[in-house]
């Protein structure tokens, strides 16, 4: 290993300046002078490299950014398909709902024969009296409903109870004379 002189260090450096800077390393016996364009030479140095740490950090960040936007592109794109094929799916859905379900026009000329034509509609006039008789008979049924806990019925309660006291009182009454 060659022990460089303090001059031939600073000349070495200044050389080396022009392209990248390198690790410094004190000469043993070195002047202030030396010493301070040591400093200024670490200090390049450092600085050199917190540039090109810097400078890897940006690339790195740079592919990472890309690689998620180009991520996210593409989850976009299978959204989009999938999207398109639920409405693709809707639209066979319906049209198979409507080609299942018969339309009016296609019930009244399967009634050909005027006897089953009044047998049915006879049926479905009864069916639809039948249906609204239930209904209201429901309704009522509802309004007539007990329950102790309704306010209705708490009244009737205490009606029940109020009228079943006259009641004793008028029988007392009666009993003793």
């Amino acid at each position: 290993m060659k022990i460089m002189t303090a001059v031939e260090s600073v000349e070495m450096n200044t050389s080396q300046k022009a392209s990248s800077p390198s690790r410094v390393q004190l000469p043993e016996n070195a002047t202030l002078e030396e010493m301070q364009q040591s400093w200024k030479d670490q200090e390049e140095y450092i600085n050199h490299l917190e540039e090109k740490l810097q400078n890897s950090n940006k690339t790195r960040d740079e592919r990472k950014g890309g690689e998620s936007t180009r991520r996210e592109q593409l989850l976009i794109m299978r959204l989009t398909a999938k999207e398109q094929e639920i409405q693709e799916l809707s639209a066979q859905l319906t049209e198979i709902k409507s080609s299942q379900s018969p339309s009016s026009a296609l019930l009244r000329s399967t009634l050909l024969d005027p006897a089953v034509n009044l047998v049915i509609d006879k049926l479905t006039k009864q069916c639809d009296k039948l249906k609204k008789e239930v209904e209201e008979k429901d309704q009522e049924l509802a309004a007539w409903k007990f329950t102790p806990d309704s306010a209705s019925g708490k009244r009737l309660m205490a009606r029940c109870r109020q009228l079943h006291q006259e009641n004793e009182d008028l029988g007392k009454m009666i009993a003793s004379g």
